[in-house]
């Protein structure tokens, strides 16, 4: 109770996008009886490598972070999860836990979206979290490598959440770098730090090219789930227009939680939400991959984005009446 406390203190969320509370996050798990902790090192998403360098710089205190995890959930085995595509980082991270007991690192095949929860632990341990449950449900809890090195410094020296690592990046940038910057700093004094753009960028993208989303202000602030700031020319952003459904399947075979897109965005542009809902909306993971692969490029993304947040004031409303 004391550790959590120091975590909430501290203001520390999940670093890896979702920005869900680190100490509410444990308080739940902890309901559960934890056998397994992962550490998620996959980083995926195209262009983003601050993780990759948090692993090949700041490894030691990555694992003083794992320690204080193993102390509070007490689980009994950890796997650090990198992907197959970051020979640096997977060396880095063994040679740091070469004498560690219970610790192991899992080479992972290079395959988006391998930084999702559900599939990060499939991948590692060969366990399906089922749909509607949650990690803990399993005995499984998933943290990222930054938010590991937050908590060791929030228990270790007292330090709150006020900085983090962000991956610069895009061919509109003159020099893309890592950056350690304070949360709250407009991104346009980032980027003045980085030697200023080439060109104007098409779009700005907080996060990854495909789950990140796109702004308009340069002004806006970092915040702490800000894992990087794409600038992307025009030669960079695809310009197509959508056409209607060819039903050729592509977006079933590439969804990772084995849903029917096309089925779904029908439901969808008829409003159709309990329908939705039926078909698996609350389990989309809005990776982006059915948007990807489609021919007609139909903004699949966009449409079940848009009908998870109507269920989900749907849901709010219900609750308060």
């Amino acid at each position: 109770d004391a550790l959590l406390g120091l975590i909430d203190q501290a203001g520390i969320v999940g670093m890896g996008g979702a920005m869900f509370p680190a100490a509410d996050k444990l308080r739940m798990s902890l309901r559960h009886k934890i056998e397994t902790l992962i550490i998620n090192g996959s980083e995926c998403e195209p262009y983003l490598t601050c993780d990759d360098r948090l692993m090949q710089e700041q490894g030691v205190q990555i694992l003083g972070g794992i320690r204080y995890l193993m102390q509070m959930t007490q689980a009994s085995r950890c796997f650090i999860g990198i992907e197959s595509n970051k020979p640096d980082a997977i060396e880095a991270m063994e040679s740091v836990c070469r004498d560690e007991a219970g610790i192991d690192i899992v080479a992972l095949p290079a395959l988006y979206p391998m930084g999702s929860e559900k599939q990060l632990i499939e991948a590692v341990t060969g366990i399906q979290v089922p749909s509607g449950k949650l990690s803990a449900d399993v005995g499984v809890l998933v943290q990222n490598v930054a938010t590991c090195i937050a908590v060791f410094h929030a228990l270790r020296f007292g330090r709150p959440l006020t900085h983090r690592v962000i991956t610069l990046s895009g061919d509109a940038l003159e020099e893309p770098t890592n950056v350690y910057a304070p949360i709250g700093m407009p991104i346009s004094e980032i980027i003045s730090q980085c030697g200023g753009l080439k060109s104007t960028p098409e779009r700005i993208v907080l996060g990854g090219p495909m789950m990140g989303k796109a702004i308009h202000n340069i002004h806006a602030p970092v915040t702490k789930g800000t894992s990087g700031i794409l600038l992307l020319t025009r030669q960079e952003v695809p310009h197509p227009k959508a056409s209607a459904c060819v039903r050729c399947g592509r977006c079933v075979a590439a969804c990772p939680m084995s849903l029917t897109p096309l089925d779904l965005v029908g439901a969808l542009k008829q409003d159709k939400l309990d329908e939705a809902s039926s078909l698996g909306l609350s389990d989309c993971l809005l990776c982006g991959s059915c948007a990807y692969v489609c021919p007609a490029a139909i903004p699949l993304t966009e449409f079940f984005d848009w009908g998870k947040q109507t269920l989900q004031r749907q849901r709010l409303s219900e609750q308060k009446s």
